[in-house]
């Protein structure tokens, strides 16, 4: 399969399921409270981190291995139910602990249903590594959609019988022993691997490195959920959450869509021979073709934008969007970047990286957590500078890609930009949105947004024009009876 068109299953599987899970969250941002939605949002970060290392870097490993045994592919298999299932144990073993800690017993309930997908997910994980490293991404794409689907519809259900937070851990549950399902019926020689530790060094040794790497990156993305939780309460890590998610919306769909692909690609032409400059230009200029209109928009109708989907009880995330909108306009021409320097094999320049910027990231974020979740959201505008900086120096070491032609790349995604954000700024001086106002001012804004987001693509000729025109171009010819 191409890497275009792994690039736009990849983007269909993200979109459709970053479109089931947020219908799902409006649903459930109007049946539970902050309070309880900000208990699930406490477990399940610690969750979170415990995943990183329950996978272990195997997905990465197995999709940049040049010569995958069937004794690497078993000592893959083995390290990950290894320490899916003690991880499983340690989460259980701390769950009370960290309850007493954050003041609520819905956080040790929380952890305990969580900690049943350890057994299952290494598994799933595995398997979708497998996809991946082919370029199946038609296969992985619909596992990943039937999982959302599960996951979507079990948590509304149980919300509104009135399970409360418990309910989108037992959705979290569901979803993993969905996708597992979906393994046996249509691929089993995916899952169905005896596991062994025969190989376990060469594994680690790679594994463990990005491991570390995601491990340390998670730690900073998580220190509002566990600074707010802690100093603010869990109201402040609902509001934070409920602006971050917002945002995440994004990071879901094009910046984890465009990874997926972005690493089997990187690997796949240094299995070939070199490291294709070129092509990560052009797909920086794409991502950022289509992330800073996005989040100019978003900066700009934060407010309507919140009322409508989750109701005036939660209003006080609009500044929280805002702030998190400017920084993901700092990050986005880095998106790409970590997965170049893993593909390449400088996996000890990323994990210095990161340390660097999450320990800067947690410094600032604990010290603004004193004054608020909206002062933490102002902090990761400085923390995104600063990773931008450290980041582009590594990638300029590593590749010889310095900041000129990264820059040179943008240029044109940065007209377009202004000139989709144009509409949107003038109905916010102008035409203003209100309590009792919503709905014309947002639809202005978004007519507004597209027509000079498109009017700019064509006028300059941006990298977006080609693939646009090439998708219509498949479109046209699918609509066309077989013999025009």
């Amino acid at each position: 399969m191409s890497v275009r068109r792994s690039t736009y299953y990849s983007f269909a599987a993200r979109n459709a399921g970053v479109l089931i899970n947020f219908v799902a969250t409006v649903f459930i941002a109007r049946l539970l409270t902050p309070a309880e939605i900000g208990v699930f949002a406490v477990g399940a970060a610690f969750v979170t981190l415990s995943q990183i290392v329950r996978d272990s870097g195997l997905g990465n490993y197995l999709i940049q291995e040049r010569e995958l045994t069937p004794e690497r592919l078993r000592a893959a298999m083995g390290i990950g139910i290894l320490t899916g299932v003690a991880l499983g144990l340690l989460i259980v073993a701390i769950a009370g602990p960290l309850a007493e800690f954050y003041g609520h017993s819905g956080v040790e309930q929380v952890l305990d249903i969580l900690a049943f997908t350890f057994l299952l997910a290494p598994i799933n994980a595995i398997g979708i590594a497998l996809l991946r490293r082919d370029l199946a991404f038609g296969f992985s794409s619909c596992f990943e959609i039937f999982s959302n689907l599960v996951w979507a519809g079990v948590a509304v259900l149980l919300a509104y019988q009135g399970a409360s937070y418990l309910s989108m851990a037992w959705a979290a549950l569901a979803s993993t022993l969905a996708q597992c399902l979906c393994f046996l019926l249509l691929r089993p020689g995916f899952i169905l691997i005896r596991p062994a530790l025969g190989e376990w060094r060469r594994v680690l040794g790679f594994g463990s490195l990005v491991t570390l790497t995601h491990l340390v990156m998670q730690i900073g993305v998580l220190s509002p959920t566990f600074a707010l939780g802690r100093i603010g309460g869990v109201d402040a890590v609902a509001f934070f959450n409920r602006g971050n998610s917002l945002t995440r919306m994004f990071r879901d769909t094009i910046e984890r869509g465009a990874g997926v692909v972005a690493l089997p690609a990187f690997a796949a032409d240094l299995r070939q021979g070199a490291f294709r400059k070129e092509g990560y230009l052009y797909a920086t200029a794409l991502m950022t073709g289509i992330s800073w209109p996005f989040f100019c928009l978003l900066g700009l109708m934060a407010y309507p934008i919140v009322r409508i989907l989750f109701g005036d009880q939660w209003d006080a995330a609009v500044p929280v969007v805002q702030l998190l909108a400017v920084a993901n306009i700092v990050h986005a021409p880095k998106i790409l970047a970590p997965q170049v320097l893993i593909a390449v094999g400088a996996v000890r320049r990323a994990l210095a990286m990161e340390v660097a910027v999450q320990a800067f990231r947690v410094a600032v974020t604990v010290a603004c957590a004193f004054e608020g979740f909206v002062a933490v959201a102002a902090a990761q505008i400085a923390v995104h500078l600063v990773a931008f900086a450290i980041i582009q120096l590594l990638v300029r070491r590593t590749v010889g890609l310095g900041f000129g032609a990264l820059m040179a790349s943008c240029g044109r995604s940065f007209a377009v930009a202004l000139a989709s954000a144009a509409g949107p700024l003038l109905v916010a001086l102008f035409y203003p949105p209100r309590p009792d106002l919503l709905w014309p001012p947002l639809l202005v804004a978004l007519a507004t947004a597209g027509i000079g987001w498109l009017a700019a693509i064509f006028a300059t000729d941006h990298p977006l024009r080609g693939e646009i025109t090439l998708l219509t171009g498949k479109v046209r010819s699918l609509a066309l009876p077989r013999g025009a």
